[in-house]
């Protein structure tokens, strides 16, 4: 339901804005319900289940990952996953709730349309904002994420 409901607003009310700037939008995710399969259309491209590799292939290719979860809990992998390949993240309070990250330094935060939007934008059309955000998430997952420090956070514990 989280899922759904992100890219359900992500059509409505985010990529109008999106689409004014031309701005492709891919949303992938395993088994999409027929109701976001409903909402593709050409530059917002229901793409469902990808291997690894292909994507892979896609982080690389991309500009910015969005995640505008709305409610819902726990880790988020893809958002890991994409800070750790250095595509910079715009995201909602609930999506980034529990990673440690800092707006505007390792992602850019926005809880409503037009400054999710806004924020998409500016990392499209500043390089430097890119670069930095993509710098500091790459720093932020290894400094979080990495093998290493799972191990020294596990040996801690036991």
């Amino acid at each position: 339901k989280p899922n759904v409901d992100a890219v359900k607003w992500l059509k409505e009310d985010i990529y109008p804005l999106l689409k004014k700037e031309k701005i492709v939008v891919k949303v992938v995710g395993s088994n999409p319900p027929k109701e976001v399969l409903d909402l593709g259309e050409k530059g917002f491209d229901i793409l469902g289940f990808m291997s690894d590799e292909d994507l892979d292939k896609l982080f690389s290719t991309s500009k910015v990952f969005i995640s505008p979860l709305r409610f819902g809990a726990g880790f988020k992998g893809k958002i890991a996953k994409s800070i750790s390949r250095g595509l910079p993240v715009v995201s909602t309070k609930i999506g980034a709730e529990g990673m440690g990250f800092k707006n505007n330094e390792n992602i850019l935060i926005a809880d409503d349309a037009n400054s999710f939007a806004e924020s998409i934008i500016k990392l499209y059309l500043d390089q430097k904002l890119w670069e930095k955000i993509s710098k500091n998430s790459i720093k932020h997952a290894k400094e979080n994420y990495s093998y290493e420090n799972a191990k020294d956070k596990i040996s801690g514990i036991l």
